[in-house]
């Protein structure tokens, strides 16, 4: 198998080596994602297609002996995943004893599993060096795509029933509003969601007042879905096999430019621990993330009653995750009535 982004370097075989007993491996720079989107499709549909099956997923050893031979130990991936959440960074295999390190278990690469906002701000340091010709496009663009997948995911075990990407930005206004000088005039427009083609839907655009303490509140989930957006439109528009227009490029770029002059002025979040910045928060939103994130639902159900949202619509992906697009990209998750021919007379 190989990714349809052809940006993303990732192949994949998938091996049915026994009646019971299914493996997958990934080859690409950064293998995460694809593994992941995989993963996830292969449990959705035993999930879906055959309710009350049990199933156990494993990672393999990766030790190999003088004669070349793969070791046969194995790691449940249920224990890595939770042993990494209770602050874990190592575990020994039971067959070689060889102590291996959980992040390179799970990823491929031995790395500390960081927290959202510090892994998107990693990266984009990372895709600078692209930008310079330092590093080439296909390090780091399946990484990138596999971190707006983390955040999307994260978000949704908070937000399940509106769209979770937007820009914002605040808008100068004239005559005698100008002169509430205790409020802030914005404008908020929600994103697509489709995978690799995240892109602004003018349709889905709100225009509202708040009063001026209010960007502080919503500042830290501001501030990571902008670092999200502004990690992943540079790449979706190099990206090769990636649908994204000059025109759409502009327009999603003009948006996160508008936005940056909004988060450069909100007050840093003050980290007093670094351990905060290791795995218990790698996969969930901080609890100010959390409110902040609540308090953008709210907004957009005030403004919202009808809670249309330009049309954008909640689908699920063939990996079982649920994200929320545009008209345009509605077709490829429904594709409608076949049309039938009429008989001839």
């Amino acid at each position: 198998m190989r990714h349809p982004i052809a940006a993303y370097a990732s192949d994949a075989i998938v091996e049915l080596r026994t009646p019971v007993q299914l493996a997958v491996d990934v080859r690409a720079p950064s293998p995460d994602l694809f593994f992941n989107v995989l993963r996830d499709s292969v449990e959705d549909l035993i999930t879906r297609r055959w309710p009350g099956l049990e199933y156990s997923l494993f990672v393999p050893c990766p030790t190999r002996g003088s004669d070349g031979l793969r070791c046969r130990g194995q790691f449940p991936l249920r224990f890595l995943l939770g042993y990494r959440e209770q602050g874990g960074t190592h575990a020994p295999c039971h067959d070689c004893f060889v102590n291996w390190d959980i992040s390179e278990l799970l990823t491929g690469f031995a790395q500390p599993a960081l927290a959202l906002q510090p892994q998107l701000e990693r990266l984009q340091d990372q895709v600078a060096e692209v930008a310079s010709g330092v590093n080439r496009l296909e390090s780091y663009a399946a990484e990138a795509a596999d971190s707006m997948r983390r955040v999307l995911w994260a978000i949704g075990t908070e937000i399940t029933d509106c769209p979770r990407l937007f820009t914002l930005t605040q808008v100068n206004l004239a005559g005698p509003r100008r002169l509430r000088f205790y409020q802030r005039h914005y404008r908020l427009v929600l994103w697509c969601e489709h995978p690799g083609h995240w892109h602004p839907w003018s349709a889905a655009s709100y225009s509202f007042d708040q009063p001026k303490d209010w960007l502080v509140r919503i500042g830290p989930y501001a501030t990571l879905v902008f670092k999200a957006l502004q990690l992943v439109v540079p790449i979706t528009a190099s990206a090769a096999g990636v649908v994204l227009s000059d025109e759409q490029f502009k327009h999603a770029q003009h948006q996160l430019d508008l936005m940056k002059t909004l988060v450069a002025d909100l007050p840093s979040q003050e980290i007093k621990d670094q351990s905060e910045l290791i795995a218990e928060s790698a996969r969930q939103l901080t609890p100010a993330e959390g409110q902040a994130a609540r308090a953008i639902r709210m907004l957009l159900f005030e403004h919202d009653r009808m809670r249309a949202f330009g049309d954008l619509r909640r689908v699920q992906t063939p990996s079982g995750e649920f994200v929320w697009v545009c008209a345009n990209h509605y077709p490829e998750y429904d594709p409608g009535l076949p049309s039938i021919p009429a008989p001839k007379q």
